[in-house]
């Protein structure tokens, strides 16, 4: 496996052997896969990602 990750600060090139199993791919959306940092951690290790769910991030409330 070959994946191209934009990390928000540049492109990451990995590449990935397995010597058995295959790996469980999240949707494509428009030509791209959206995972968490988590997620690609775990679809590279091998787990199942779907396990990991970002929490959702509660917008800051303004101040006045």
């Amino acid at each position: 496996m070959k994946l191209l990750a934009w990390d928000g600060s540049g492109m990451v090139l990995v590449t990935k052997w397995l010597h058995q199993g295959g790996f469980t791919w999240p949707p494509i959306r428009d030509g791209v896969v959206y995972l968490s940092a988590t997620q690609l951690t775990m679809l590279l290790d091998g787990l199942d990602w779907t396990w990991a769910s970002p929490k959702p991030v509660r917008q800051p409330a303004l101040v006045g």
